[in-house]
């Protein structure tokens, strides 16, 4: 006679008091088990259901090695649980949209310069707005530098942007095809939402001290890293999941969709290969879905 492992579903037992009929390794106890899951619907063999009749032969006549719980309920949350977690949930949601206004904004006046300038370099709000020399987010402040120039060599337009810690400059570079210059309004609204949240996350990540970044290296404004060991550091992979979330807002396409399309179509910026795209894109859709069970 083989002896089995059953391993079996017991949501009820969960209810009242597992611990109580349980040994320190979570294996139930045979003299407790006939009296305790007698109320269970579904009981399961490692390959399959079983009946409570066959579960009590097993239990009878020793043919088993071992019977192991499975939890599938989760525990009743205390009230001051419940509290924590609604304060926790409000306070993401207002992390969320701290700085939609802000990047809505840095957006439209960057928009603004595109329309009615052919190349050169702009300082925002400053060139948008007389006298305003920052945009002042919830809880920081920063500036924008934007480089325009066209070139017919690009399909429609290139557009990337860096975050200079020591200056608190974001610095957004726009090459344009002059041919196709209105036509690209739409998706280049896309991309930058994108790169501005993405940017700003750089800034919250220092004032936060995430991922152990400070002031201790700028990047020259020549200087932009590429490549799997740029794109696959941690503090990029939670930017890249925060400015793909804020694209997903505004353009309303499904996160991965955005994801995945993003690094197909933008090899010039991020020189990576098929299979060294596919890494880091399971790496930031993986972040995504922890930072939505977080919430």
């Amino acid at each position: 006679m083989v002896k089995k492992n059953i391993s079996i579903n017991i949501d009820y037992i969960i209810k009242k008091n597992l611990k109580s009929f349980v040994n320190k390794d979570g294996i139930i106890q045979p003299k407790f088990l006939l009296n305790k899951i007698r109320e269970s619907k579904k009981i399961y063999e490692e390959r399959g259901a079983i009946t409570l009749g066959q579960l009590k032969e097993f239990v009878e006549k020793g043919k088993y090695k071992k019977i192991e719980v499975y939890r599938t309920l989760k525990p009743k949350k205390t009230k001051l649980e419940e509290n924590l977690i609604q304060l926790s949930t409000k306070k993401m949601l207002l992390e969320k949209f701290r700085n939609a206004p802000s990047i809505r904004q840095i957006v439209k006046d960057i928009i603004k310069i595109y329309k009615n300038e052919d190349e050169g370099e702009f300082y925002l709000p400053e060139d948008s707005i007389d006298d305003t020399l920052e945009y002042f987010l919830s809880d920081s402040s920063i500036s924008i530098e934007l480089i325009l120039s066209k070139s017919k060599d690009v399909q429609s337009f290139l557009v990337n942007a860096n975050f200079y810690k020591q200056e608190d400059i974001i610095v957004v570079k726009i090459v344009y095809n002059p041919d196709k210059k209105n036509q690209s309004i739409y998706n280049l609204i896309g991309e930058l939402n994108e790169l501005i949240a993405h940017e700003l996350r750089h800034q919250y990540q220092r004032d936060k001290g995430l991922y152990g970044m400070d002031n201790s290296h700028n990047y020259s404004k020549d200087e932009e890293e590429i490549g799997i060991d740029y794109y696959s550091k941690p503090e990029e992979i939670d930017a890249q999941v925060d400015g793909f979330k804020r694209m997903k807002n505004v353009t309303g396409r499904p996160f991965e969709e955005l994801v995945k399309n993003w690094f197909r179509t933008h090899t010039e910026i991020h020189g990576m290969d098929t299979n060294e795209q596919n890494q880091v894109i399971s790496m930031i859709l993986k972040h995504y879905r922890q930072s939505q069970i977080s919430q």
